[in-house]
């Protein structure tokens, strides 16, 4: 079967697990995340662009979807729904359903576009049934399902992270516009959340990696920096505009990272906590023992270490999650 049927059936797949259920619990709106982004989407038809949120940043996040939610403003008045832009908020302040459904919908959008992105990436870092089970495993995922439920930034993070490493890997080839690519959607990552920095030194490690010369590696690696810092502030201006709002931001979720980091000690343990080890344990099992016994048969020694380190962090952290977590993690290095 040719890659473009199975991305095809991939992506059903993904839109009969997702679309269900998209109404949630409208018109409450009890998710606090995605109605700071949709409020401030709208605010931006105020004609004032600066979303006054730096904390994820999600600011490119809130200017995607002020257009869409342009665009829905623009169909309503067509049906005669609303007339004007007052009536637009008020149909938000009595009934926002509508405008949350546009904007769940938009996150299902993005998505599921990240699946072709992420099915290609592993076909070419190992091979179609590697590939296969990745998208399998991301579109069942619970927390797949939910955030692309939700107008939060997790779905555009998802889209442009999967776009920046699938143009970094592209046929093992580390030319000029694979790497511009890669960086301006890294950028693009970064302005939706924080957490895209993490790919900074992924990319640069690979490059090294890639590049036994050290020039080239050092040239490449700037140029990865620079085009990756001015796409993030292309689409993030008022981190720069605004900045004694930013760093207040920014220190203000520094604090609070540290607080949670303390409360959860680790991604571990809350892995451990929030999911029922019995319905993840016969799953899992199989897959880790198998994942644990490829390693050592074929002498791959880093996720050997990696079990080391993890038992390491289990001593440090003075908490022993169930069993099978211990040899979950082969099969990711694998």
């Amino acid at each position: 079967m040719r890659d473009r049927y199975i991305i095809l059936i991939l992506i059903i797949s993904s839109l009969a697990l997702t679309l269900p259920g998209l109404k949630g619990n409208l018109p409450s709106l009890t998710v606090s995340d995605e109605f700071q982004i949709v409020e401030r989407a709208l605010h931006c038809g105020t004609g004032d662009f600066n979303p006054h949120l730096f904390t994820w940043p999600a600011q490119l996040p809130v200017y995607m979807l002020f257009i869409v939610l342009g665009i829905l403003f623009v169909v309503l008045k067509v049906l005669n729904v609303v007339v004007t832009t007052h009536d637009y908020m008020l149909l938000y302040l009595e009934n926002p359903t509508v405008i949350y459904i546009t904007s769940r919908l938009f996150s299902i959008i993005l998505s599921t576009l990240s699946i072709p992105f992420i099915y290609l990436m592993a076909s070419r870092i190992a091979n179609r049934t590697t590939a296969i089970f990745a998208s399998v495993i991301l579109i069942t995922s619970p927390l797949f399902i939910r955030y692309s439920h939700l107008a939060k930034p997790e779905a555009y993070l998802l889209l442009f992270t999967s776009m920046a490493l699938f143009f970094i890997y592209r046929n093992h080839n580390l030319s000029k516009q694979n790497i511009i690519l890669s960086a301006i959607f890294t950028g693009t990552a970064i302005s939706t959340k924080y957490n895209a920095l993490l790919i900074i030194p992924a990319v640069i490690a690979y490059i090294f990696i890639q590049k036994t010369d050290v020039k080239s590696h050092i040239r490449l690696s700037l140029m990865f920096v620079v085009i990756t810092t001015l796409s993030f502030l292309i689409f993030s201006p008022f981190i720069v505009i605004d900045h004694h709002s930013a760093i207040g931001d920014i220190k203000t979720q520094i604090d609070r990272a540290r607080e949670v980091g303390f409360q959860l000690m680790s991604s571990l343990r809350w892995f451990a906590v929030n999911i029922s080890p019995r319905l993840i344990t016969p799953v899992i099992i199989p897959f880790a023992l198998l994942g644990f016994m490829m390693a050592s048969r074929e002498r791959k020694f880093i996720p050997l270490i990696l079990l080391v380190l993890l038992n390491i962090a289990i001593i440090v952290g003075r908490y022993v999650p169930p069993h099978y977590l211990i040899v979950s993690l082969p099969p990711i290095a694998i």
